[in-house]
């Protein structure tokens, strides 16, 4: 284990940034820092009439950069060549590094230590989070772990090398999941007696005229068999549409333009009541013959996006529609009810089991960075 020593901030790091006047009629892009480390990002440009500040901080590349007000949990960061001109407000502080004593590639992972996060959070001042502010002397005081120039170059390689395999083992692991899930349903569908989708199933409307100077909760349908969601509310004014339809729980979704690639799902409680385009076919379930349930889990099985691709019109990904009538002469697997329900006590437990597993993955591989920083700052990378 390697002993560092504590050196204040102040040590290496410097006040600096370039001031530019606002004017009125000038057009800014300017920039603001994620929370967590998690990096600077560029807001939208906006003119100087649009902003009460009368001045603002060019930055430029190896700078390193924190917010006053949210520095305590994580909104530090070094600026790359992406941010290169990008413009802050005065509650941005920027500072030059000293790279005779901080290599910046080490500051980007200084920036990112929860260590650091804490030592700032026991500094600020103010009552409440929303405003425990971290001014710039106070975040220059702060002492932080130190290595020497040369270990600084092993932490970053070694940094790098580990890190740069997270969003490959993040995917891996993720494709294992939804191959496994796949596998399952598989399993679950294969030799089950058929039926066009029309014996189990009508289309429905609900139809809703749009009125003038009213709102409508609107919802969507997410591919790949991820279910639906609300979207928001939207002004009668917002919509081409002069009619919307309205959806209840249980009712079966179909996006025109995606579902062949899994833009179908059982509507469940959250959009109940809320309303969808005519690009939206809803149908009505006999729940007599099929479980809502059990075509949740079908709406999930990408043997049955691919049979309603073969039913779609158009060329290419872009016009790749299924209408309502090619729809209801889609073929699914339909057991009785009393097959149904053994089905879904396998999937239920399987299907659960999987998700219990990546949830468990991405904990533990969220976790690995803050561990390997963790280690370089104690001296142990």
């Amino acid at each position: 284990m390697r002993r560092l020593r504590d050196v204040r901030v102040r040590d290496f790091l410097e006040r600096s940034g370039e001031a530019v006047l606002v004017e009125a009629t000038d057009r800014y892009r300017t920039a603001g820092i994620r929370s967590f480390g998690k990096g600077i990002f560029e807001r939208s440009a906006i003119f100087g009439s649009e902003t009460k500040y009368t001045t603002l901080w060019r930055t430029r590349p190896g700078q390193l950069v924190f917010s006053k007000l949210f520095a305590w949990e994580g909104a530090i960061a070094v600026a790359t060549q992406e941010h290169n001109g990008l413009l802050f407000s005065s509650e941005f502080p920027i500072f030059d590094i000293d790279d005779s004593q901080l290599l910046p590639e080490f500051a980007v992972y200084l920036a990112q230590w929860t260590g650091l996060h804490e030592r700032l959070r026991a500094s600020t001042t103010g009552v409440g989070n929303r405003r425990q502010r971290v001014n710039p002397e106070r975040f220059l005081a702060v002492t932080v772990p130190l290595p020497e120039l040369d270990y600084q170059h092993h932490i970053v390689s070694r940094l790098e090398a580990a890190l740069s395999q997270l969003p490959s083992a993040v995917n891996r692991g993720r494709a294992v999941g939804l191959g496994l899930t796949e596998s399952l349903l598989n399993y679950s569908f294969d030799g089950e007696r058929e039926v066009p989708t029309a014996d189990v199933m009508e289309l429905t409307g609900r139809p809703t005229e749009v009125v003038a100077g009213k709102s409508y909760q609107v919802a969507g349908v997410y591919s790949f068999g991820r279910g639906m969601f609300r979207r928001g509310r939207i002004d009668a004014s917002g919509t081409k549409y002069s009619t919307l339809f309205a959806v209840r729980e249980g009712d079966l979704v179909l996006s025109r333009l995606k579902a062949f690639e899994g833009a179908i799902a059982v509507a469940g409680a959250s959009v109940d009541g809320c309303f969808v385009s005519q690009e939206f076919p809803t149908f009505r379930v006999d729940r007599s013959v099929c479980s809502t349930r059990y075509l949740h889990y079908l709406c999930r099985w990408p043997a049955f996006w691919a049979r309603l691709a073969s039913g779609s019109k158009g060329v290419g990904s872009r016009r790749e529609r299924v209408s309502a009538e090619a729809f209801l002469t889609t073929r699914i697997p339909m057991p009785s009810l009393v097959r149904q329900k053994e089905i879904l006590c396998v999937l239920d437990r399987g299907v659960g089991e999987l998700g219990t597993l990546a949830a468990r993955r991405e904990e533990l591989l969220g976790a690995l960075r803050p561990s390997l920083l963790n280690a370089a700052f104690s001296g142990q990378l």
